[in-house]
């Protein structure tokens, strides 16, 4: 099962779409939001709206 992930406008991220597999690697430049994600993620997974495709 894949849990596809949008995120808009938050921190410097204006768009992102990905999917959550096992284990997620993010990558880019620096203060291009990676942290915010992560930090979102971990601290409160019951804020996020996620779609899953079966």
């Amino acid at each position: 099962m894949d849990t596809k992930i949008e995120i808009k406008n938050v921190g410097p991220i204006k768009e992102a779409k990905f999917t959550l597999n096992k284990i997620n690697v993010f990558m880019g430049q620096q203060s291009s939001g990676k942290s915010i994600i992560n930090y979102n993620f971990s601290q409160s997974p019951e804020n996020v709206s996620t779609s899953t495709s079966l």
